[in-house]
């Protein structure tokens, strides 16, 4: 996810239906970027029409839509020969680089160059083009276009200068981010998946959010059974990414203690035995309001329930962010600069949570 200002505006969702289109058939997405949920390579895993061969015909189908075409020699020379120092992301399925167009006003872009060893073909990134440039949502990255050139294929982005989540939320900025500023990111983070959700007749299912590249951490354990993915497997990935949130500590860290190694393992450790108020990031301590607190830890907890049935839809979940914000909003008025007290008695939102089910 990549840092945005937040709209607290809804959008209007745009359905694309067409005749004759499986009304159950999913888009499904793998990671494309850090976590920026529409740079996404997106392909219709259940459509089997029939191939179109060359790069010219497909590079004329594409460019019959609202996406630029480049040059692969214009993107050479906007990422200067993809030099290390323009190197912003290394990720599952590419590299991300800076690109700057000196020619067009310093027009500046992220560049995300697919991996070719990857099994996807150019038809395949022709579709998922089609689907990228329809996509019109403001907690959205946009799409500015593409490069299908001699096989390479590459994907071109507006550049967000504000740097990732990863960056402000787990140090390597100038300033950590407020609890509020987090919570803002989170409900612009949960709107853009809705909109992938529910824009389109058919759900477009993202797969990798998480903040950083896509884990093992953050993977729907239904899927590892069923090897099937839905809309709930997004709000699994982003119940995680919530902890994350929280905790200040990244799922699977490697710097971390060998306690926090497996950050989910050790938080829902903490939450059984009612210990709470020790998986909160330090620099939060004294910045949440009990009230706010213990809804939050609800709201991420049933976001990472084993059963995907008993989870909440994206739209449920922008729902109670909003209140948790507002929760947290109110009583930031009451206390003004002073530092909000904790109750002393256990909570355990695991507890609550099997309670209300």
């Amino acid at each position: 996810m990549q840092l945005r200002e937040t709209k607290f505006t809804d959008s209007k969702l745009r359905s694309k239906k067409k005749k004759g289109e499986d009304e159950h058939q999913n888009y499904t997405a793998k990671d494309m970027a850090t976590s920026t949920l529409p740079e996404v390579a997106i392909r219709d895993s259940n459509d089997q029409s029939s191939k179109v061969g060359g790069g010219e015909k497909l590079r004329a189908e594409v460019s019959e839509r609202r996406c630029r075409i480049f040059t692969f020699k214009e993107i050479c020379k906007a990422t200067d020969y993809f030099s290390k120092e323009r190197e912003i992301g290394v990720e599952l399925f590419g590299v991300v680089y800076k690109g700057i167009f000196e020619d067009e006003g310093n027009l500046t872009v992220a560049i995300k160059w697919l991996n070719s060893k990857s099994s996807q073909g150019e038809q395949e990134f022709v579709k998922e083009i089609e689907l990228l440039s329809e996509l019109d949502h403001f907690n959205l990255v946009s799409l500015i276009g593409y490069c299908l050139e001699n096989e390479e294929m590459l994907l071109v982005y507006e550049f967000m200068p504000n740097g990732t989540f990863n960056d402000h939320l787990f140090g390597t900025s100038k300033s950590l981010l407020p609890w509020r500023k987090r919570l803002e990111i989170c409900i612009g983070a949960a709107r853009g998946l809705n909109y992938l959700h529910t824009a389109f007749d058919r759900p477009i299912i993202h797969l990798s959010v998480s903040t950083l590249a896509g884990t093992i951490g953050y993977i729907d354990p239904e899927y590892v059974f069923t090897l099937e993915v839905t809309e709930k497997s997004d709000v699994y990935s982003f119940g995680v990414v919530l902890f994350e949130v929280l905790c200040g500590s990244k799922q699977n860290d490697r710097v971390a203690s060998e306690e926090k190694f497996k950050l989910m393992l050790w938080a829902q450790k903490c939450l059984e035995k009612g210990n709470v108020y020790e998986i909160i990031d330090l620099n939060l301590k004294g910045k949440i309001s009990c009230d706010c607190l213990k809804q939050y830890l609800e709201l991420a907890t049933t976001c990472i329930n084993d059963h995907s049935k008993h989870r909440p839809t994206m739209r449920e979940v922008e729902e109670k962010l909003s209140f948790i914000l507002k929760l947290q909003e109110e009583a930031d008025e009451d206390c003004s600069d002073a530092d909000l007290s904790y109750l002393e008695e256990p909570f355990s939102p695991i507890m609550a949570v099997n309670r209300k089910e």
